[in-house]
């Protein structure tokens, strides 16, 4: 197969697992952010949070790890940034077909089909695109192509280029300019929850705030009472203040006041109060945070393996005397190192290139073989392929 991409892989997706995998007892979730932008990474991290706190709120016995909760001023959707398609990558254990053959790059969103095809334009079911966003699809011969949208007018949707689009074509979405607006601005943040009951007699005025975590704080001032002119209008001048949290780690959950009826207060004085209270409950939950903290302590425990070759990515006198003292032998250097490289496997996978064009001799009755052993060419290297059927792994063996 020339011109493909037999090792482009779509990318890792187990938000449908996550309920599986926490009752399995894993505690901590990473995601892929390397070579990724900023958008890509908001849109994936807030998808999962939202995932695991729909979770722990439905479970319990579970709770979160830390205080506070997240809040996002946007819906996360995986699918409308960097992606190229999407697999669990074999975590049910059966085989899959997870690489993108045709492209390496972001495919993006799927957003339907043409319905119909004018001289300069084309048309669509509903769709929201909007100028400037990026489309790519497959031409009925099976070849990447795509365009960007000029303009959007009436129902018909005016490409910069109209070669390779016919009816019935299906169209990604691969740069969504909508939703890249909003992860370019504020998309949320992590609040402490905090509930606040104001007080006020002739003489003082009150404000205590008890955290989620139970921490208390009160700041009081004296202040003599002043009747307002506009009591409703002063009160709204109360709530409005108090319930100002600006850069502060907290979000008001309830605030309570006393007397429904409060006295004149300026801002100035109510933002100093709030100020004062928030300010002391950050100091007792520092004074009364205590870290976990589990000493290292060096042992010499036996390593599994005795002999280690460069798949142990030893590449540093610290590396080396670690295995060392653990009792293994290294016999080569990281792969980095290496001044001869021909004849090593570069990867080893669950991936299978048979299983993905349909010449699995055990999971698949292939119509057709093909000459082995089976080798990749990238225009620099050779591979050879070698499979482990027993084991369902391939092994990638530079050749030259």
């Amino acid at each position: 197969m020339k011109n493909q991409y037999l090792l482009s892989l779509k990318d890792m997706n187990r938000l449908e697992a996550l309920p599986d995998l926490i009752a399995a007892g894993i505690t901590s979730f990473k995601i892929e952010g390397r070579y990724k932008g900023i958008d890509y990474v908001k849109n994936v991290a807030a998808a999962y949070r939202m995932a695991i706190d729909r979770f722990i709120s439905k479970n319990e016995g579970y709770i979160r790890t830390c205080s506070g909760t997240n809040t996002f001023t946007f819906e996360p959707d995986v699918e409308r940034t960097f992606n190229r398609g999407y697999t669990s990558y074999f975590l049910s254990g059966k085989p899959e077909k997870i690489a993108s053959l045709s492209t390496q790059k972001s495919l993006g969103k799927p957003i339907g089909g043409i319905t119909h095809l004018g001289n300069n334009y084309f048309e669509m079911g509903n769709n929201d695109l909007q100028n400037g966003d990026g489309l790519c699809f497959f031409t009925h011969q099976g070849a990447l192509a795509g365009c960007r949208v000029e303009r959007v007018e009436k129902g018909k949707i005016i490409p910069g280029s109209m070669k390779g689009l016919e009816a019935g074509i299906l169209l990604y979405r691969n740069a969504d300019k909508a939703f890249e607006k909003i992860l370019k601005q504020s998309t949320g943040g992590h609040r402490i929850s905090v509930r606040m009951h104001f007080k006020q007699d002739h003489t003082r005025i009150w404000l205590s705030a008890e955290d989620e975590d139970g921490y208390v704080a009160e700041a009081v001032k004296e202040m003599a009472y002043e009747k307002p002119l506009k009591p409703v209008q002063a009160r709204e001048q109360l709530e409005k203040q108090l319930n100002r949290t600006g850069n502060t780690p907290y979000r008001i959950e309830k605030l309570t006041i006393e007397p429904a009826r409060p006295g004149f207060l300026t801002a100035t004085i109510l933002n100093g109060l709030r100020r004062d209270v928030l300010d002391r409950l950050t100091k007792i939950r520092q004074e009364m945070y205590s870290r976990h903290e589990i000493p290292l302590k060096p042992n010499n425990a036996p390593y599994p393996a005795k002999l280690l070759n460069f798949s142990a990515n030893v590449f540093n006198k610290k590396a080396r005397a670690f295995f060392e003292r653990h009792g293994a032998s290294v016999i080569e250097p990281a792969f980095e190192s290496l001044a001869d490289i021909s004849g090593k496997t570069v990867m080893t996978t669950r991936y299978c290139i048979r299983y993905q064009l349909d010449l699995c001799p055990v999971h698949q009755k292939p119509e057709q073989t093909a000459r082995q052993p089976l080798r990749l060419k990238d225009g620099h290297h050779t591979y050879r392929l070698v499979f482990d059927c027993k084991q369902c792994r391939m092994f990638v063996i530079l050749e030259e």
